[in-house]
């Protein structure tokens, strides 16, 4: 798939990670892969790829772990 692909490179680049060893990650969140900023990074990139808005209760801490 390509948007999973962009998206973890999008990961990768935001959080130092090579996108091999992000599919193997266990909670973006709760081990620091990912922090506010970089949510908010992603949150514009799906965004911006399905051309509409995330809707805010889709945004939560298990949501991106």
């Amino acid at each position: 798939m390509l948007f999973e692909s962009e998206l973890l490179d999008l990961i990768a680049q935001e959080s130092g990670i090579k996108p091999d060893a992000l599919k193997a990650a266990n909670g973006l969140m709760s081990t620091g892969v990912l922090d506010s900023f970089s949510q908010v990074t992603v949150i514009t990139f799906v965004e911006e790829q399905i051309g509409g808005e995330v809707p805010p209760s889709d945004l939560t801490f298990e949501n991106f772990d």
